[in-house]
């Protein structure tokens, strides 16, 4: 397999840098610590950095070598990928409601021609009399051009039917065990096509991005090549879901995108809402021409009931007779409201126990009263406690108001956060410039503290942009190569130093520290955050940086005593101790703290629960959010606007 090869040449390398290390020790131990020998130490240290530099360069530049020639046995990742998928989805549709204990049947038809939205009159799904979903998988399977466009009104369920489609796919792969493709569900919203260099090109590197952060173990375990060669090799058939949550500027450049693969024949599923679609075709001369276009349909109330009183029937319970009297006939405003599918999984959550009474839904007049008394009987029912359901509603609406406000965002992002606190960035950054300032002005002087002030500034006002979190590991090449190069510029300060060309000596232990600190970015890899919970980010995150912290501390005592005195060792650890804090904070635990600064905020400012974490992992647990990678999302986008407007009222 090519993840164990590949781990096992990495294990060899880890072992040479082991050897490397012990060496080192053994030619630099001096016998005395004393005089000159403490001297010579110093220099033949310096003279070992530059040799094993070049050493740690050949290792590096082998290693990245070795990573891109590695291209994976694509059969085997194949099989791999989609056993993965076929139980993520099956857990999804699981956490959603919408397979169990009856799974939701959603109706279909090919779209109708005044919708003016097919070009390919040869390309139409065939499902005979029972179009379901698995009519649709296996009509779809039989099209010359596997390609397709799912069109629905809001609500209908056509974020449902991608789920479920891909997942009926992917089990039909595995009954045939044949050569088609793996479905794999990608979100649109916050492509730009437009912010990236050759959008043709960057198309397929974005795909192989998307097939990363939904199965982490992929690059892991095979390499780093692994999701572009399956992309590149046709492996994979994606179902784009929420194009017509788009801008519409950028709405048309996806589409050109999505046109011209689909115009060299790459298999595709497309999800969108109808009047958008229908407006984009009008407007643009980039469209789907090779695709079969279907509709979703509301949903037949006996679908409905089915879905509404799965279980009860067999015990005996008639709760929804009042309800099927009224839907039945198929009209009516209540009728009209449960023939979506968001509505009637809204309808049973409200009245999953076994107390409650759906005929207050009978008594609803108008259909906005139904819809606003189904949103507003959500939370309730998911926590069971009408004070807690208060403040979730507050919290969540906080939330997804910030959502909003941030280009219509869907991905609820815990290390973003902070962005909620005023003025967050420019307040911390000079902080934590000042912070340095004071830790540097001390020993070096007020110029190389106004240095490093504006370094650590700038440095922390860039981090503060909440680029995804890290969890950190080890790679041995990078260890080699970036720590050992550093060693060059440390060698080259012991000779300014013996030069006694003191403002040079500033600049160039300047130059060492941040170059040194730039190795250490390099030194730590990291290892796909979406892959591990947020929880063993931040602690892994913690460990790192204050275990790094001690060492440098301790290290720098240690040294001042051998050299110097007591109370110089311990100045120069209290002063490597606050500026390695510093550093390490800013380049490796910036996902801790702005989580922390956001935190705090929450708590004092909101009154959110102090543990905030458990709070989001309680609601992924009651269904009301969903994990996509690193990322919560609300389940429902309509849930998503609903408490975004109850907070702003």
């Amino acid at each position: 397999m090519a993840g164990r090869k590949f781990w096992g040449r990495s294990r060899a390398l880890i072992g040479i840098g082991i050897v490397l290390f012990l060496l080192a020790i053994f030619a630099l131990w001096p016998t005395s610590l004393a005089g000159n020998l403490l001297q010579e130490w110093d220099a033949r240290s310096s003279i070992y950095s530059a040799g094993m530099a070049a050493l740690g360069l050949a290792i590096t530049i082998y290693g990245v070598i070795l990573n891109r020639r590695m291209l994976p046995d694509v059969a085997t990742v194949e099989r791999f990928i989609s056993h993965f998928l076929e139980k993520e989805y099956g857990a999804k549709s699981y956490l959603r409601g919408i397979a169990d204990p009856e799974p939701l049947v959603i109706q279909w038809a090919p779209a109708a021609l005044q919708h003016d939205v097919t070009f390919n009159s040869s390309q139409i799904v065939k499902g005979g009399r029972e179009r379901n979903l698995s009519t649709l998988a296996a009509g779809f399977l039989e099209l010359k051009e596997r390609q397709l466009v799912i069109l629905g009104e809001p609500g209908s369920g056509k974020s449902v039917m991608c789920l479920l489609l891909a997942l009926e796919l992917l089990r039909a792969r595995g009954r045939e065990s044949g050569d088609s493709q793996i479905p794999l569900v990608v979100s649109l919203i916050g492509w730009r096509p437009s912010h990236e260099k050759g959008a043709q090109h960057s198309f397929g590197v974005w795909l192989a991005a998307q097939l990363e952060a939904q199965c982490p173990q992929l690059r892991r375990d095979y390499g780093t090549r692994a999701a572009i060669t399956l992309v590149e090799n046709g492996c994979i058939l994606p179902i784009f879901d929420g194009l017509d949550e788009l801008p519409e500027q950028t709405r048309l450049e996806a589409l050109k995108v999505l046109a011209k693969s689909g115009a060299e024949g790459l298999p595709l599923i497309v999800a969108s809402r109808l009047k958008p679609y229908q407006k984009a075709v009008k407007s643009s001369k980039f469209m789907l021409k090779r695709a079969a276009v279907v509709e979703l349909k509301p949903l037949h109330y006996t679908a409905t009931l089915e879905f509404l009183a799965a279980g009860e029937k067999r015990s005996g319970r008639s709760r929804w007779d009042r309800v099927e009297n009224r839907i039945k006939s198929g009209q009516g405003p209540l009728a009209s409201v449960l023939s979506s599918p968001l509505m009637a999984y809204l309808a049973r959550t409200a009245y999953e126990s076994p107390g409650s009474d759906p005929e207050d839904l009978v008594n609803k007049g108008r259909e906005e009263e139904i819809i606003k008394h189904l949103y507003a009987s959500y939370l309730p029912a998911l926590y069971g406690d009408s004070r807690r359901a208060m403040r979730a509603q507050e919290h969540f609406g906080l939330l997804a108001a910030h959502l909003q406000a941030s280009n219509k965002a869907i991905d609820l992002a815990w290390w973003r956060l902070f962005l909620l606190v005023p003025n967050v960035r420019p307040i911390s950054s000079i902080t934590v410039g000042s912070f340095g300032m004071i830790a540097f002005w001390a020993q070096y002087g007020f110029w190389a503290g106004l240095i490093v002030s504006a370094l650590l500034a700038a440095l922390w006002s860039e981090l503060m942009k909440g680029n995804p979190p890290r969890h950190l590991w080890f790679d041995v090449r990078r260890i080699l190569g970036s720590l050992l190069a550093g060693g060059v510029v440390g060698a080259l300060a012991s000779l300014l130093v013996a030069t006694e060309l003191r403002p040079i000596v500033i600049v160039t232990i300047g130059a060492t520290v941040a170059f040194v600190t730039l190795s250490m970015l390099s030194m730590v890899a990291p290892k796909d955050s979406s892959a591990v919970e947020p929880r063993d980010i931040l602690a892994n995150q913690r460990a790192l940086v204050f275990g790094i912290i001690v060492f440098l501390g301790l290290a720098a005592s240690v040294r001042s005593g051998f050299q110097y005195d007591a109370t110089r060792a311990v100045i120069d650890g209290i002063q490597t101790f606050t500026l390695g804090g510093t550093v390490l904070l800013t380049m490796f635990g910036a996902s801790w703290i702005t989580y922390t600064i956001a935190k705090i905020w929450l708590v004092v400012r909101w009154r959110f629960p102090l543990r905030l974490l458990t709070f989001l992992e309680e609601a992924h647990e009651l269904g009301l959010l969903r994990r996509s990678g690193p990322f919560y999302q609300f389940r429902h986008r309509e849930i998503q606007l609903y408490l975004a407007e109850t907070r702003a009222r």
